[in-house]
């Protein structure tokens, strides 16, 4: 039986388990005078302090994805700024080798575009994995299930689009780079 079912409902003498008669983690003990489960509101709290610290740690990385995507987002609203700027430039100029060089522009800014917004659902994503091993972690000890390995596999499937989110924002840094590098700017 788990601490939840301890807490909640208290089991008949008959159904005993007898691992918990003895416990030095601070779970129920066996009362011999009394034939009955004896309960610790500081055992059942210790018990529950130990569940929540173990969550903690999936929800500093969540906290941390929560910042990467803050800075995703406000990169995506300045590159669709600049692709606004870009494409009424396109439909003004009249010279060939500047509306050649400002559609080069456009055409990187749309694909840095598209990559932010990938990066984006990826690390929304890992978020949401990362909520889910929370969830997991509270609903395996409150139903004593065994969801350890399915934990762990979505706790790594987070990490591994997190990574492959923060590669994305790799790249996309790096044509934004290039891009100024290249000095594609176009004069009124």
């Amino acid at each position: 039986m788990s601490l939840w079912n301890h807490i909640i409902m208290q089991p008949s003498p008959a159904a005993i388990n007898v691992s918990l008669l003895h416990s030095s983690r601070g779970w129920p003990y066996y009362h011999a005078f009394h034939r009955k489960v004896v309960f610790s509101m500081n055992d059942s709290v210790a018990a529950l302090g130990s569940v929540i610290q173990i969550a903690v740690t999936p929800v500093f990385l969540l906290a941390g994805i929560a910042g990467f995507l803050n800075v995703m987002s406000a990169r995506l609203g300045r590159i669709v700024d600049r692709a606004r700027i870009v494409e009424r430039r396109v439909s003004r100029l009249q010279e060939p080798d500047q509306l050649a060089t400002a559609s080069r522009e456009n055409k990187m800014l749309w694909r840095r575009i598209r990559l932010i917004n990938r990066c984006i659902g990826l690390c929304a994503s890992s978020a949401l994995l990362v909520c889910c091993v929370v969830v997991g972690l509270f609903v395996g000890d409150f139903w004593q299930i065994d969801i350890g390995a399915a934990i762990v596999t979505v706790f790594v499937l987070a990490l591994c689009l997190l990574i492959i989110s923060l590669l994305l924002f790799v790249r996309e840094v790096q044509l934004a780079t290039r891009t100024l590098v290249m000095g594609m700017e176009v004069g009124d």
